[in-house]
């Protein structure tokens, strides 16, 4: 996702935060672009966000100056498709679960759930390699049945029904 803006002079302007927010409307700061402090021309500026969200992106800027003061930027709207190359197989499973991921996705975290929702295994042991993930159950207590995997990557999270054999 490419972001460009230009403005037609500076004044004391010391950087713009670039910021991204879900449908949830929570925003995060995602870089820092210097301003260029006092200036009486157009300026170009661009900025790159290589790993939008799936879904729903939001994007502002606050434009900061050299004495603290800021003003924030309209807010734009994107959506990015997921691509759909999520895999978590083989579904059912005996001991280890294999995540395929979407380019430059990683693993965050991954809670197991019963059927009644109560969270039974926080999953702090998994293999992130490359653009693929593993879940060793081998040392967990997990009785046979369904479960429900919630996943969370760096661009996505993910409920999966699962079963162990």
């Amino acid at each position: 996702m490419v972001l460009d803006w230009s403005t037609a002079q500076e004044i004391d302007n010391d950087y713009f935060e670039v910021q991204r927010g879900t449908e949830n409307g929570t925003f995060e700061v995602i870089d820092f672009i210097p301003g260029n402090g006092n200036s009486h021309e157009v300026n170009n500026y661009q900025f790159t966000d290589e790993t939008p969200l799936f879904g729903s992106n939001f994007y502002r800027l606050r434009q900061v100056d050299y004495n603290g003061t800021f003003e924030f930027s309209n807010i734009v709207f994107t959506e990015v498709p997921d691509d759909g190359r999520l895999q978590i197989y083989p579904n059912p499973f005996r001991d280890v679960i294999n995540i395929k991921l979407s380019n430059q996705e990683k693993v965050i975290s991954a809670v197991v759930y019963d059927l009644s929702g109560k969270p039974v295994l926080q999953i702090n042991d998994y293999n992130n390699e490359g653009n693929e993930a593993a879940i060793d159950f081998h040392k967990v207590t997990l009785p046979q049945g369904s479960y429900v995997l919630r996943l969370i990557t760096n661009r996505r999270n993910v409920v999966k029904q699962m079963i162990r054999e």
